[in-house]
This record gives C-alpha cells, sequence and structure tokens, in this order.
C-alpha cells in the first residue's frame, strides 16, 4: 500500500502537466530533427586554392633532405674545441656531432685520438676514416722496454708522452694574412688575395666550405686546402641591422637591393628590430637568404 501511495504522489500528473509534459517531448523531437536538416542543406565553404598551395610547399620545404642543403667534408679539428657551425660542416654522421657537444658540455675532454671512440656512435671504421684529422697536442705510446736481454726477464712496456707531429701548420681563416694563407700548397698570391678580399667582404668565415665562393678557386684545390684550415667564429664582425645604412648592407655578398629594401621597410614599420630571427618568422627574408646571412646580422638584444 505504502508503494502505491508513493507512485501515485509522484508520478500522478494533472491534466494541464500531462500537456505541459507532451509539449516539451515534442519540442525536444523537433530541435533534435532540425539539427540534423540544418546539416542537409548546409553548403560546404569554397576551399582557399592560394592557402592551399602554400600549405603544401610549406610541407614539401619540411620534408626536403636536409644533407643536400651543406655539403661536407673531412677537415683537421679539434674535438675539444670545434664549435657547432664548423661541425656542422664535418663529414660525421649527425648522431655523433650530437654526441661530441653532449660530451663537452658535461665536462669531458679528449686528451688522446682514441678518446674519440668514446663517443656513442663511433664505430672503428667511422674512426679509422677520422683519426687523421684529429689533432691534439699529444698522444699516448705503449713502448716495449728491454730490461735484460740474457736475463730471462719479460719484456715490459713503458708509457711515453710523446709529441703529436702536426698534419700541418694550421691556419686559422678569419685571422691569417695572406703571408699566412700562402703557406698551405694550392694557395698562391691571387688566391690568397681573393680570399682576404672575400673575407673582408663578409665580415668573416663563419664555415671553411665559404672558401667555394671565392672566385676562381676550384672544388680540386678547395679539397687539397680545407685539412689545414680551422675557423674561429668568434671573429666575424657583424652588423647591427637597427643602426646600418643601406649602402652599409648591400655591401654584403649575401644581400641583393630587394632584399635590403625589405629590410629597411620592416624597420619602418616596427620601428625597431628586436631579433634577428624576425626577419625569418615574418618573412622578410626568404629562409635561404636568411640563413647564408644571419650570422652577420645582429641586434643590441643579441
Amino acid at each position: 500500500m505504502r508503494l502505491r501511495n508513493i507512485i501515485r504522489e509522484y508520478f500522478t500528473f494533472t491534466r494541464n502537466e500531462r500537456i505541459g509534459l507532451y509539449v516539451l517531448i515534442c519540442l525536444i523531437i523537433l530541435l533534435g530533427a532540425a539539427n540534423q536538416i540544418i546539416f542537409l542543406f548546409e553548403k560546404p565553404a569554397e576551399a582557399d586554392r592560394e592557402e592551399f598551395n602554400r600549405f603544401v610547399k610549406i610541407l614539401e620545404e619540411q620534408n626536403k633532405p636536409k644533407e643536400n642543403i651543406v655539403k661536407q667534408y673531412l677537415f683537421a679539428f679539434n674535438p675539444n674545441t670545434i664549435d657547432s657551425i664548423s661541425l656542422d660542416s664535418l663529414q660525421l654522421p649527425d648522431q655523433i656531432k650530437r654526441n661530441l657537444l653532449l660530451y663537452r658540455e658535461k665536462g669531458g675532454k679528449f686528451k688522446y685520438k682514441k678518446d674519440f671512440k668514446k663517443l656513442y656512435g663511433v664505430t672503428d671504421s667511422v674512426f679509422t676514416s677520422v683519426k687523421d684529422f684529429i689533432l691534439l697536442k699529444s698522444k699516448p705510446v705503449w713502448v716495449a722496454k728491454k730490461v735484460s736481454e740474457k736475463a730471462k726477464v719479460p719484456v715490459v712496456k713503458e708509457f711515453v708522452e710523446e709529441k703529436e707531429e702536426p698534419v700541418s701548420k694550421m691556419i686559422e681563416l678569419n685571422s691569417a694574412s695572406a703571408s699566412d694563407l700562402k703557406e698551405i700548397n694550392g694557395i698562391g698570391n691571387v688566391y690568397s688575395s681573393r680570399i682576404i678580399k672575400y673575407r673582408n667582404l663578409l665580415g668573416g668565415y663563419y664555415k671553411i666550405d665559404q672558401l667555394k665562393e671565392v672566385y676562381g678557386l676550384s672544388e680540386e684545390t678547395f679539397l687539397k686546402v680545407i685539412p689545414y684550415l680551422t675557423v674561429d667564429t668568434n671573429l666575424i664582425q657583424p652588423i647591427d641591422v637597427n643602426f646600418s645604412s643601406k649602402k652599409e648592407l648591400v655591401r654584403h655578398p649575401y644581400l641583393s637591393w630587394n632584399e635590403v629594401n625589405a629590410v629597411f621597410k620592416y624597420k619602418s614599420e616596427v620601428g625597431f628590430i628586436k631579433h634577428i630571427n624576425l626577419l625569418k618568422t615574418e618573412k622578410v627574408l626568404n629562409d635561404s637568404i636568411y640563413q647564408r646571412v644571419y650570422p652577420y646580422l645582429r641586434t643590441k638584444n643579441e
């Protein structure tokens, strides 16, 4: 009896309440149906062909193999001091380059050539190909030492520190004089003069590969001289884009009048360029031009 009273109390409706409930159910059904019907009559927006093509171009650029962007060579280097830009031009697997930088960041040092094999990824074949290009101050040598020829004493080995003969006198490109450069076999009066002239136009070399841009320098000569050259990127003389003139910027070999005008137009719009990478992100310079010229451009904040 009690259950029946509860049902009557909570589930018995008056005539007006029943009408209201029916109307509410009908409205819910109508709204649900209308929501589906609207999609049947809705026309899809027209695709923006230009935006689509731009998106496809971005994807193609991202998927391009990066190995073809920078040509790599084996040249003499000190694994304790080589910078990341020069390392990028060194013909080694990217994994080994990253591991070298991480090893140095953690305080690791290379005392002997064989220490290079400690890097993860350096196989015997890799070490064999690169060991003659590793330049260090000294190397360990184990030599046999006979205690006595007649006595039956076993031959022992003695650790001797031996000075390592350099491959050749190493020349730093950004501080070398013409006479310094002429010490390298293959570089005479003409090439040494052109290398220094082009260095002055650039503001300094940031990688050895840039020597290929020197007028008349053949591929054969380039491959012959790179083992004896190093680059100190700290000697580069950058240009402050906020305080330079158009004439100063256009003198740089990597910038044309159109690109310099684009930089000055952007500078007039923003008033002051805070960071150089804005020239890339704001598409003032295209990616290829930016990658070549960014080592030579600076702002007060950098």
